[in-house]
């Protein structure tokens, strides 16, 4: 895994960056499945994080996978009022109604299409964004 230069700068448009980046990583961990692309991208205290990180661990000891990118990401913008070495990211989740696969192929489950109004906050610390929170908008 390597993080995009665009996504390695502290600006807005490096958080924003960052952020589609960390959502192609939940893509990633979902389909391989990988249980160890999250963790180093996401601060402690991000339950969305966790939660995300979890559903990969489960995918991987179930011997299941996503067949296909689950998530996909619209209008992603930075938005003002954030503390000092935090950015706030609005984006839109849209839902991409994924099938889960077992490992023979078969569907186990499948998502239904929707979209997500998302915000985010990402903190810049230890020379790197770092995912701090995800929580749908309201």
């Amino acid at each position: 895994m390597s993080i995009p230069a665009e996504a390695m700068q502290q600006t807005p448009e490096g958080a924003v960056a960052f952020v589609k980046f960390y959502f192609d990583q939940v893509n990633a961990a979902w389909s391989l499945p990988d249980a160890t692309l999250l963790p180093p991208l996401a601060d402690e205290v991000c339950g969305t994080c966790d939660n995300y990180e979890s559903t990969a661990s489960q995918l991987l000891s179930s011997g299941t996978r996503s067949a296909t990118p689950t998530l996909e990401l619209l209008d992603v913008r930075a938005i003002d009022g954030a503390p000092l070495g935090q950015v706030f990211v609005a984006f839109t989740i849209h839902q991409l109604g994924a099938k889960v696969v077992n490992a023979e192929g078969a569907t186990v489950s499948e998502s239904p299409e929707k979209n997500l109004p998302t915000d985010a906050t990402v903190i810049w610390t230890e020379g790197s964004w770092r995912m701090y929170a995800i929580a749908r908008a309201s």
